[in-house]
């Protein structure tokens, strides 16, 4: 059920808790844990973890606990939101409404259920107010009992832009329930509209007019409508509706909302309860005083102080005291030079404020709003915008311009209106949000310097995205696009392009010419074969290339001509057998595990300071290691021949700038090794007897060990390394146990990375020293000790510790807790880590400080 809801947009779960909490649905009890436990042995750890993802995905969606309800009111609440969901274009509300049912049951007296006439109820009051949420609520309850509805949002915008035949074919169709019909102009508009549903008993809502016009060209006559139809407009201003004498009006004004429902609202938003905890009640109290009774303002300000500190909430009470309380109202409602607005980690927040009444914005930041699922299409009237940021927020999926974010004609309409028409944006960021397809209207914005899509669901670019003459940096990294526009030779100043993870099959023969061009990251495209392009070499600013990770069979002769290029990172091209000469520019080269079966002559490349280097059976020759030793600037270097046990001896007295090395599979010993080497990685480790050796190298300070086929590192032998500060074990699939880590007594830093079988960290309680903890992909461990009396520590990563039961206890004023995809714990952790956590299958290098390969 889960994944049908995941692969449709159409299709919703609506959970019914029956004898059952959400808790325990959630795996926060031991009710659902224990049955769970059961089943592993019949179908397996994979899919049960399968099923309590299932699980607990389900408890955070909203639903019904029968828990202190009657069966009588739960099946009439429950066949009011079916008949609410089948209504074809149902408005998204709020999850809380407080204090609307006074204003609904108004609404429902003066719209008149049993009568025939036709009926027009007029909302009015101040912006943020609440006029639409009450227009949606009603629609939502009524719209069955018509043959036809419609909601047409934010006329006064589309007005303004000239689009009013837009709205009349919406209506057309909506109430005809028919996408064939469709008008040319506003004339044909009125008769079509006059002559095809004056027999149809239709419920309407328009919202926020501001013109007497736009009325007439949607709505003019009653006479237009069957008998029973009604008609719901919402506005601020009713002046333009006085004079008019073709119809009666019923008015119903929204005033701001009583304190006692402004403050049930804030602490919905603030702590998903109607109560504060009583050391945030005088604070709460003092915020909602401020702000006053706008819904649309508790909203947006309780939702940013969700789960935050004591601190933030005093600094925000701060701030909003030291303005003059008309200067705060001003701002709430929009009657302010507001040029700067960030909505960062608004949990609760469903949808952004009216932006018609902050014409001035030049910089907007919707970030981590984990519900929100529409962005207010009076975004299109921002005609300063420069600065456009929407990331993370994961509910929604379009900027919306119709009544519903599903329908996908309004889709493709949504995102004209919403991009085309911010002329001045330099920059437009639309990260991990869901989205099929840029407008051609993007090539519009002649100006946008900064394009990032990356980690949404996009697949096409326009060809009109080659009329962006000034963009210098284009993201599509981790997206479904599939291949480039042949426009793209267009983009004269771009400098950075990043496809990493992304689906491209080809790169564009027309490459060779971004003449600007400077970093070009195709890596880990794992669709991506064949040949480069000849055209690459004609890339003459290009310094970073990045196609590790792929299928490419061939790198072309021209990329020797490629005279700025410092970086080329070809790692994990199994389908690789050569390399052409190359450049000697090069500073960093990575050509580990890929299938060259020769190592290239690199005596040119006297600039390398990065190489990682590796060779199938019996492909290096003593002759290819000559070649090595003459790049007398190399600080890292990793080696990986299966035939090659030993350093040659002479590499300690050539390589006196070698910082950081790493051994591959076969080595057996430690000749060669330059004295003050600082960072060494084992890999296949099979014993650590050589380890003894290891106090002579005084100056190391970071040791890494990976695919160690141990089931346990005795770290005691590391004593005596006295400057070893970071410790990074990963890849190591039979081990259970680490031991003797107190013997590292300036060990700062520990990272224990995909170790499936792990089960303790012995000694962790008395590491004094420890910064940081990170343990990641360690599905066996249950338990960690108590950590408050590490008074440095300062970060502890959990990720994906499925077997975790509970959490360590830490210094919580000293030490940031971040905790994700841990099944039997709650999730706890920053937007930021979240992403890093979803975007990586195989966790990259995360000491921070500390030089990783």
């Amino acid at each position: 059920m889960v994944e049908c809801s995941r692969r449709s947009t159409d299709k919703v779960i609506l959970p019914i808790f029956f004898d059952v909490d959400p808790q325990d649905v959630k795996l926060r009890t031991q009710l659902y844990i224990d049955a769970l436990k059961k089943h592993e042995d019949r179908f397996g750890y994979d899919e049960v973890q399968r099923w309590k993802e299932a699980l607990t995905e389900v408890a955070s969606i909203k639903g019904w606990h029968c828990k202190d309800r009657g069966q009588g009111e739960l099946i009439k609440l429950i066949t009011d939101e079916f008949l609410r969901k089948l209504v074809k274009g149902a408005q998204i509300v709020p999850d809380y409404l407080v204090g609307i049912d006074n204003h609904v049951r108004t609404m429902m007296y003066l719209l008149g259920k049993d009568s025939h006439d036709v009926q027009c109820v007029v909302i009015h009051g101040m912006g943020g107010v609440g006029k639409t949420t009450l227009a949606k609520v009603v629609f939502n309850q009524i719209a069955h009992q018509f043959d036809g509805c419609s909601f047409l949002s934010n006329i006064q915008e589309l007005s303004q832009q000239g689009k009013i035949v837009n709205l009349q074919n919406k209506l057309l169709s909506e109430i005809l329930k028919s996408k064939s019909i469709k008008v040319h102009n506003t004339d044909s508009g009125i008769d079509m509209i006059r002559g095809r549903c004056r027999y149809k008993k239709v419920l309407i809502v328009l919202d926020n007019l501001d013109k007497n016009d736009q009325l007439v060209k949607l709505v003019e006559n009653c006479d237009w409508f069957g008998p029973g139809s009604r008609i719901i407009v919402t506005t601020r201003d009713i002046s333009f509706l006085k004079f008019n004498k073709t119809k009666v009006y019923h008015f119903y004004e929204m005033e701001e909302m009583h304190e006692i429902y402004a403050i049930q609202l804030f602490n919905r938003y603030a702590f998903e309860r109607d109560a504060p905890p009583l050391e945030y009640d005088k604070i709460t109290r003092e915020i909602v005083k401020i702000t006053g009774g706008l819904p649309l303002a508790l909203v947006v300000i309780g939702s940013s102080l969700s789960d935050e500190s004591e601190e933030v909430w005093d600094d925000v009470l701060a701030k909003l005291k030291k303005m003059p309380h008309k200067e705060v109202q001003d701002i709430l409602k929009g009657k302010c030079r507001l040029k700067v607005l960030h909505l960062v980690s608004c949990r609760r927040l469903i949808k952004t404020p009216d932006f018609s009444k902050c014409l001035t914005l030049e910089r907007l930041v919707v970030k981590d709003c984990d519900r929100l699922v529409e962005i207010d299409p009076s975004i299109t009237m921002l005609q300063h915008l420069k600065h456009l940021e929407v990331e993370g927020c994961i509910g929604l999926r379009v900027l919306k311009g119709g009544s519903t974010p599903l329908d996908l004609d309004m889709v493709r309409q949504s995102w004209s209106n919403s991009l085309g028409n911010l002329k001045h944006l330099s920059t437009l960021r639309m990260e991990n949000v869901e989205f099929l397809e840029l407008p051609d209207s993007i090539g519009e914005i002649a100006g946008l310097q900064v394009l990032s899509l990356c980690d949404s669901s996009i697949n096409k670019l326009p060809e009109s995205i080659g009329k962006l003459k000034s963009l210098v940096k284009l993201n599509l990294s981790s997206t479904n696009i599939l291949e480039l526009p042949d426009s793209i030779r267009e983009l004269k100043r771009l400098k950075e392009l990043d496809m990493a993870r992304c689906q491209l099959r080809k790169l564009p023969k027309t490459i060779g010419m971004l003449e600007k061009l400077e970093e070009l990251d195709a890596s880990y495209c794992k669709f991506l074969e064949g040949e480069i392009p000849m055209g690459i070499g004609a890339l003459s600013s290009l310094k970073d290339l990045s196609l590790g990770g792929s299928r490419i069979s061939e790198v072309p002769p021209s990329i020797s001509r490629l005279s700025q290029l410092t970086n080329l990172a070809l790692q994990h091209c199994f389908e690789l057998h050569s390399l052409p000469e190359l450049p000697t520019s090069l500073a960093h080269l990575d050509i580990m595990y890929s299938a060259v079966q020769r190592i290239p002559d690199l005596s040119n490349l006297t600039n390398l300071n990065l190489l990682y280097l590796s060779a199938p059976l019996n492909a290096c020759q003593a002759q290819d290691l000559q070649c090595i030793g003459r790049l007398t600037r190399l600080s890292r270097l990793a080696l990986d021949f299966s035939d090659m046990t030993a350093l040659p001896a002479d590499f300690t007295n050539i390589f006196t700038e070698l910082e950081y090395l790493e051994f591959g599979t076969a080595f057996r010993s430690l000749v060669g090794i330059p004295p003050k080497i600082k960072g060494l990685t084992f890999v296949d480790l099979e014993s650590t007897d050589r380890w003894s050796n290891l106090h002579t190298f005084k100056y190391l300070s970071r040791l890494e060990i990976r695919r160690s086929c141990l089931t346990e590192i005795p770290l005691d032998v590391l004593g005596n390394l006295e400057n070893l500060r970071s410790l990074e074990v990963r890849h190591c699939r039979f081990l259970e146990r680490l031991s003797h880590i107190p013997s590292l007594r300036r060990l700062r830093a520990l990272a224990v990375i995909d170790c499936r079988q792990l089960i303790e960290i012995q000694g962790l309680k008395q590491s004094e020293s420890l910064e940081e903890l990170y343990i990641y992909y360690c599905p066996s461990l249950k338990e960690l000790p108590d950590l408050f009396s590490l008074q440095n520590l300062s970060t502890l990563n959990l990720l994906r510790c499925a077997s975790l039961e509970s959490l360590p206890i830490v210094n919580k004023e000293k030490c940031r807790l971040n905790v994700f995809g841990c099944k039997m714990l709650p999730h706890d952790s920053s937007p930021e880590f979240e992403r890093f956590a979803k975007r990586f299958t195989f966790i990259i290098h995360i000491v921070k400080g500390y030089p990783a390969f």
